[in-house]
């Protein structure tokens, strides 16, 4: 809730008055960070290959360069309680917002920053080029602000919270974190326990914002197979929350690929 909404009566939108209106979407965060501590491995400590041998092969969508992808996508990534990359999206996130925060918007007043991605991850994975973790042109940047990108998931739901909570969360707007669960690790009075438990967690801990699937790859699959007896599936995308089957398909699969954690 922000000052001035309830005494004027609009919401964030429609609030024109509000300091506060203007942000600067920053996508692609994440890869950004996995990007940075992917080079600083493997170009700068363990000496693998040089800047120019990277700059080649991403400007050739790492085409032919399969043995040095794997290198730089196996290169230590944000969300596994690895202070490595940690300490880098720790540090980025302060230089960021000490330029960012200098910014005005043609009113004169203060932008701010946000990681808040909805569907630009898809809409922007055409236009941005090959990345040094691994990425190729088309594949969809990290759905969140501050959780780790799906491919990368690797140690547990516990350990990509602590990453995140390690972030001064106050420094950018709307730090969206994705997290998928597995129903059954979820269900009950005991799941509900455990959940609340996590949750309570990483709010305590600053975090901004925690949103959860909590649907089966398998339901996912079967709603895709038959979309006509999955038309009211709701699944939470990026920021908000959509109908399953009328997403494209690309998104439909992005859903699918997070990591279905057990808490």
């Amino acid at each position: 809730m922000y000052k001035g909404c309830m005494e004027t009566g609009n919401d964030i939108v429609e609030y024109r008055d509000a300091p506060w209106l203007t942000f600067q979407r920053i996508c692609g965060w994440v890869d950004t960070i996995d990007s940075l501590a992917a080079v600083k491995y493997c170009v700068f400590e363990k000496k693998q290959y040089t800047m120019a041998q990277l700059i080649e092969a991403c400007k050739n969508e790492w085409e032919g360069f399969d043995d040095m992808r794997k290198a730089f996508k196996n290169a230590p990534k944000f969300g596994n309680d690895n202070d490595f990359v940690d300490d880098i999206m720790i540090r980025a996130t302060e230089d960021v917002y000490n330029v960012g925060r200098h910014l005005a918007d043609v009113r004169g007043k203060p932008v701010f920053l946000n990681s808040l991605p909805v569907s630009f991850m898809y809409m922007y994975a055409p236009m941005v080029g090959a990345l040094p973790n691994g990425r190729k042109r088309g594949e969809a940047l990290c759905d969140g602000g501050i959780n780790p990108h799906a491919e990368f998931d690797k140690s547990g739901p516990w350990a990509r919270l602590r990453s995140a909570m390690k972030v001064d969360q106050t420094k950018f707007k709307a730090y969206i974190y994705n997290q998928k669960f597995d129903y059954p690790s979820v269900e009950g009075e005991a799941g509900l326990t455990k959940l609340v438990d996590y949750t309570w967690a990483g709010l305590m801990g600053g975090m901004s914002q925690m949103q959860y699937n909590f649907l089966s790859r398998d339901l996912l699959r079967e709603a895709q197979k038959e979309p006509e007896k999955h038309q009211m599936l709701s699944v939470r995308v990026s920021g908000y929350s959509a109908y399953f089957v009328p997403l494209p398909k690309f998104m439909q699969e992005a859903v699918i690929d997070r990591i279905d954690h057990e808490l």
